[in-house]
């Protein structure tokens, strides 16, 4: 008997093979769903540090625990923050993010109180430059631009609304254009990213230039686990002082000075009593496990240990922990 009669005569033979034919026809379905097989890089990666492809869509979330001690006054502050963002790539050169804040804050000391709201909203768009091939790229280097948008809306526990200058103000009260670049290289379980972004600030109390860097290797263990170790840094530019700040005349904001009030620390555009802005460096040792939960789906925790500080704030060490899922 031929094949095609014995198939045709036997009803289980013949429901095996529409079986057989169905898997096959999903299989590519099934491999464009999933986001290692679409850009051909199977490690974990943190958000902003993947592959594009056309049509990639990811979300992630942060919540992040950090404070510092501004050691002229003795001021402490502590911070809960939810980072809440979304990553849309509609070429595959191409990717759109956006990043919205949630912030607590809690001042200590000579700064006492608590402010609850939405932080800064940051939107980047990232370009691909150059990549040694379309698929499975080894080396990727990206141009970004984006923007940090002046949107903190913050209260304090009292339900008053918080001037700019306050240390448990969640906003810079700036409009921030930022540019930079980003350089992604994979070679098997290896892989590295680094990256440089200047940042220039428009506004009554605009900080000055800043540049924030980071450099990150990482080593993929199992397919479930990845290990990543680095280093951050932002360096702000020094200001000048200005003649009258917001509380009115010199003299009007040192009487308001000796009343209690607490300007802001002097770092990341955190300004003086007199309205400058000193040199100030802020550098962390970084170190991120990345969990595979499931297909397109990791969890990552992480630590960063302050290093080298230029200032007048002494930072805490930073807890973290984040989800990031390809949709």
């Amino acid at each position: 008997m031929a094949p095609r009669s014995l198939v045709a005569s036997h009803p289980r033979l013949r429901l095996l093979s529409l079986i057989a034919a169905a898997g096959l026809a999903l299989a590519p379905a099934a491999a464009e769903a999933c986001a290692a097989c679409a850009c051909g890089d199977p490690t974990l990666t943190t958000f902003g540090a993947e592959q594009p492809f056309e049509g990639r869509v990811r979300v992630a979330s942060l919540v992040r625990a950090w404070g510092y001690t501004e050691t002229t006054t003795g001021a402490e502050l502590g911070e809960l923050r939810v980072d809440l963002a979304a990553a849309w790539s509609p070429l595959d050169w191409l990717t759109v993010s956006a990043l919205l804040p949630l912030q607590g804050r809690r001042g200590f000391g000579v700064t006492p109180g608590m402010s609850l709201g939405l932080g800064d909203v940051t939107l980047v768009g990232r370009a691909m430059l150059w990549r040694d091939r379309p698929f499975a790229s080894r080396w990727m280097v990206e141009a970004l631009v984006g923007s940090v948008l002046p949107t903190a809306v913050g209260r304090s526990s009292g339900g008053l609304d918080l001037p700019v200058t306050s240390p448990l103000s969640l906003g810079e009260g700036a409009f921030s254009p930022l540019a930079g670049l980003s350089v992604l290289t994979i070679h098997g379980a290896w892989s590295a990213h680094a990256s440089a972004t200047g940042a220039l600030s428009f506004g009554e109390h605009a900080a000055g230039p800043a540049l924030r860097t980071s450099l990150f290797g990482q080593r993929q263990l199992w397919p479930f686990l990845a290990l990543r170790l680095g280093a951050e840094a932002r360096l702000d530019s020094p200001g000048a002082a200005t003649a009258v700040h917001a509380s009115g005349s010199p003299l009007a904001l040192f009487k308001d000075l000796g009343q209690g009030a607490t300007v802001r620390p002097a770092h990341a555009g955190h300004e003086h009593p007199d309205g400058s802005r000193p040199l100030g460096l802020l550098s962390f040792a970084g170190l991120d496990a990345l969990f595979s939960l499931s297909t397109d789906t990791q969890l990552q925790v992480g630590v960063r240990l302050p290093l080298v500080t230029l200032g007048s704030d002494r930072p805490w060490p930073i807890v973290q922990a984040g989800f990031v899922a390809d949709l």
